[in-house]
């Protein structure tokens, strides 16, 4: 996004470059005509590149359709200028009134070539750098969720563990609980087992013998 703005900007600046050169290019007459349509067109070249470029960027980002209105509100501006360029007449080498003129507009034309393909170079070494970035990008990415994976592998194993020792406890408390309910009925009868025993007793030892008497 921040690499869509900044080219952005730099469209802007370019679109009103282009305006003065226009105006510029309806005020001149003769040889300096011809060399302000070569401005012209070199300028009208530099923003079309601008603008494909952008349109390139618009389509990875979120809020493309914003964005895109506002190129072609540009692509029209250029559209327009580009006709009244072509109606106007356009750069020819014959038209120079001497051979200093043509020379001068060829050895022109190929500066603002090289420097088209100067700016082409860098625009391609960027849009390779954002895609070794994006690349990196994606790779960690990718890092990052096989490590989350594994780290989810690992809590499972954890809970599996936990559940199957709860699952032991259960055994055991309900093991211990049988135990307990046995231990008390054994208890209980041991306890019912000494009261018939004592009752026994008080019987053969103080109710039987007093009844003997009688």
């Amino acid at each position: 996004m921040d690499r869509f703005r900044r080219d952005k900007s730099k469209l802007d600046r370019a679109m009103v470059d282009l305006n003065r050169a226009i105006k510029k290019l309806d005020r001149s007459t003769g040889a300096n005509k011809t060399l302000q349509m070569s401005d012209v067109r070199e300028r009208l070249d530099f923003n079309k590149g601008l603008l494909e470029d952008l349109n390139m960027q618009v389509r990875a980002l979120p809020n493309r359709d914003v964005l895109s209105s506002d190129l072609r509100r540009h692509q029209f501006n250029l559209s327009e200028i580009e006709k009244s360029v072509s109606n106007m007449g356009g750069t020819s080498y014959g038209r120079s009134r001497t051979p200093e003129d043509r020379e001068q507009l060829m050895r022109n034309d190929i500066l603002k070539g090289r420097d088209r393909v100067n700016e082409t170079g860098r625009l391609l070494n960027e849009s390779v750098q954002i895609g070794l970035q994006s690349e990196e990008i994606g790779t960690a990415a990718l890092d990052q969720l096989y490590t989350d994976r594994e780290k989810l592998d690992n809590a499972e194993g954890v809970l599996d563990d936990v559940d199957n020792d709860i699952n032991r406890a259960r055994k055991k408390i309900s093991i211990m609980g049988r135990r307990a309910i046995t231990s008390n009925i054994i208890l209980a009868f041991i306890i019912l087992i000494l009261i018939s025993a004592i009752c026994v007793i008080i019987f053969f030892k103080w109710i039987y013998p007093s009844i003997k008497h009688k």
